[in-house]
């Protein structure tokens, strides 16, 4: 097979990983690129790409490598076939806010939430337990810089504040 061949068939199984080897085929077909299915096959087991796991993990380790920005879909499909790949990206080590407050709430979070009750093999699972500590961290967790009292209640407590400074 030309390497040229190769090289367009190796890119399209990265682009769209979950493809079999017929659907592979017949999109090169459209580019008028004429491979058969067995021959997408070879490619992909000289090249260690024969399942979608392998072709899955194979992109994910492109973009790290060669920091490739991957296509919303490719990043969906990585986070539902790839537990390894959720776990790695929730607790990502990206600059966050600009706001020492914020940061170290991030990182609580991270220590309280992601870490401790990892590893997550679903979003679902990961945004579940997000509402939940922010729901523990707003409304039950006690406060001792604002009188061991929950920051809603404080909250509260402000805008009644606000309201009777209006009246008076």
């Amino acid at each position: 097979m030309a390497p040229e061949i190769e090289e367009r068939i190796l890119a399209l199984c990265l682009e769209r990983p979950t493809y079999g080897a017929q659907r592979i085929a017949n999109e090169l077909r459209l580019q008028n690129v004429d491979v058969s299915p067995s021959g997408v096959r070879g490619v992909w087991l000289r090249h260690e790409l024969a399942t979608r796991h392998q072709r899955l993990l194979r992109l994910e380790t492109r973009a790290q490598d060669d920091t490739v920005a991957l296509s919303d879909e490719q990043i969906r499909l990585l986070e539902r076939h790839s537990c390894e790949f959720r776990m790695r990206h929730v607790d990502v080590s990206a600059p966050s806010y600009d706001n020492p407050l914020a940061e170290t709430i991030i990182g609580l979070y991270k220590t309280e939430v992601i870490r401790r009750r990892g590893p997550w093999c679903h979003l679902e699972a990961v945004e579940l337990a997000t509402l939940e500590w922010v729901e523990w961290f707003n409304h039950r967790r006690l406060f001792e810089p604002i009188g061991d009292t929950t920051p809603a209640e404080k909250e509260e407590q402000y805008y009644l504040n606000q309201e009777w400074a209006k009246v008076a």
